[in-house]
């Protein structure tokens, strides 16, 4: 629990973190602020968010258990540092096995560390059937951000969105009503004492 006069920034970062930032979103917690970081501006142009970031990366590939290397366009280092400023609380919130949601958020951790924030990592890996590729940088993502982050919760998407007798959309839904009941657990503030 945090304090009632504490600052709590939560960041979608890439496609699917955008996704489930839109979705926490319209259960209006108050006192947050909501930040929305993607490469695709056009997605990112159609966020909610009050804090929008277009990430410009140039990342090299690799799947090593150790922070990947990212050489980030400096000017999107600045406005994550800027966005984040003044936080006591980063909630970062992506799907892992892709290369935004699992490189960026590793960059946006290594800032907010550099700035004292504590840290949370909300993060997805791939369903089972999906390739051996982006279970492998999933599985990367998750080992390196464990290193970067106060806390994580790693939530397998088979498992949070079990679509076994209900369309996919509806079982996505379903998981991003976990995932925010999750985070309204990280960040849900106690009056001052």
């Amino acid at each position: 629990m945090i304090n009632v006069n504490e600052v709590v920034k939560v960041i979608g970062i890439g496609t699917a973190g955008g996704i489930i930032l839109e979705n926490i979103m319209k259960d209006q917690m108050d006192g947050i602020q909501y930040i929305a970081a993607r490469t695709d501006e056009l997605a990112l142009d159609l966020s909610s968010a009050g804090t929008k970031i277009l990430l410009s990366f140039d990342t090299k590939e690799g799947l090593e258990s150790s922070p990947i290397d990212c050489e980030s366009d400096p000017e999107s280092i600045i406005e994550i540092m800027t966005a984040i400023a003044g936080a006591d609380m980063a909630v970062f919130v992506a799907g892992f096995g892709g290369k935004t949601g699992t490189i960026a958020t590793q960059v946006f951790a290594k800032v907010a560390r550099s700035l004292g924030i504590y840290t949370v990592a909300i993060v997805t890996i791939p369903f089972e059937h999906e390739s051996l590729y982006r279970k492998t940088l999933a599985k990367a993502g998750e080992i390196n951000i464990r290193k970067l982050v106060d806390s994580v919760l790693v939530m397998p998407n088979d498992q949070i969105c079990n679509p076994a007798g209900r369309g996919i959309l509806e079982a996505f839904k379903a998981g991003d009503a976990i995932i925010s009941d999750a985070l309204q657990s990280c960040i849900r503030k106690e009056p001052s004492k």
